[in-house]
């Protein structure tokens, strides 16, 4: 063999070893460059117009824009929380990323990546309505960190956190119909077997109207009171729909605030069910007011506190006036006492 034909094998032999060489070295700088990086780059929460979430057991949450918020469209567009929204978008945007897989022999089926067998799928489409983003949300690594894979990419990487997607709808919904403090109640009017009215005293302290206050278990009032703070749903009808058709609402209770607000609730049970309607509305008397030129300022901040609690009405009433809410027996139990249930035991 002559020297050139030796010194072209060489040099031949040398290109491929720095080719190899280079390769490798640019396919691991680029995996390093990933490392520590957003999963989702140029992910923008302003222009989804839509998302939605897909769970095990062909679970599905679709989520609607509507206004500065999400409905859930799926359900009838009940309103969702956006606080709620906000923090999983939140979490979603800032997702990073700590290793890249090597795939060897595996598939995505081996990591709950694959289109028929996933932890979660979740699907954004943009405000012209198009479909711009599908990733996929895996099994976890060694408990630290869940596969992740967008639709179309062959590459699998670890995120830098462990992520579950919760297809259950009632977490993404505020279900506390309505926080009440304590402070600001006057009267709570409960209409059940009988009419109990329990009303602060000159002392501030709440009692039960036209029963000998002897005969009260003071424990009891304060117990009624807690309960009516927070009534809490476990879920939602819109009206009209079939499942309230046997529905009679024939217990009521009513909360007045000092505020002149007043919360009106209608229950009813059905095959052991538990219904509330629920109602805001500003107290007529209390809140009529005519102005004039030398009225005091006294009178004017009480005019603008009336104004402040119709309008608190209003967006109450538009966010749950047309909604039937399902809750607890106990809760239905505990918001519809008789007047029994406040009086002193006789010992027998």
């Amino acid at each position: 063999m002559s020297k050139r034909v030796k010194a072209l094998g060489a040099t031949t032999f040398l290109l491929f070893v720095i080719s190899i060489t280079t390769f490798y070295l640019e396919n691991h700088r680029q995996t390093d460059i990933l490392i520590g990086s957003y999963f989702l780059t140029g992910f923008d929460i302003d222009k989804i117009s839509k998302f939605t979430i897909h769970g095990k057991d062909q679970k599905t949450l679709v989520f609607q824009r509507q206004g500065s918020g999400f409905t859930l469209s799926n359900y009838h567009h009940y309103p969702a929380d956006n606080e709620k929204i906000n923090d999983i978008l939140f979490k979603i945007s800032n997702l990073k990323i700590k290793e890249k897989e090597d795939l060897s022999e595996k598939k995505n089926s081996d990591y709950q990546l694959a289109e028929n067998g996933y932890s979660s799928k979740l699907e954004f489409h943009g405000n012209q309505g198009q479909l711009f983003l599908t990733f996929f949300i895996g099994k976890y690594k060694n408990k630290v960190g869940s596969y992740i894979r967008k639709l179309g990419d062959e590459n699998i990487f670890v995120a830098s956190e462990n992520i579950y997607i919760n297809p259950d709808k009632n977490q993404y919904i505020n279900t506390q119909l309505v926080q009440l403090i304590k402070e600001d109640i006057n009267q709570v009017d409960v209409s059940s077997k009988q009419l109990v009215i329990v009303k602060r005293n000159d002392k501030k302290e709440f009692e039960i109207e036209g029963i000998d206050q002897a005969k009260v278990q003071g424990n009891k009032v304060t117990s009624f009171i807690s309960d009516i703070l927070k009534p809490q749903i476990q879920n939602f009808y819109p009206l009209g729909d079939t499942a309230l058709n046997k529905v009679r609402f024939d217990k009521s209770f009513k909360v007045a605030l000092n505020n002149n607000l007043i919360y009106s609730f209608r229950l009813g049970e059905e095959s052991d069910k538990y219904f509330l309607q629920a109602q805001a509305s500003v107290d007529e008397v209390r809140s009529q007011f005519v102005i004039g030129k030398d009225d005091d300022k006294e009178k004017l901040q009480n005019v603008e506190k009336v104004m402040k609690s119709q309008g608190i009405a209003q967006s109450f009433n538009i966010r749950h006036g047309k909604w039937v809410y399902e809750i607890t027996k106990n809760q239905y139990h505990n918001l519809t006492r008789d007047r029994t249930f406040f009086l002193n035991q006789e010992k027998k």
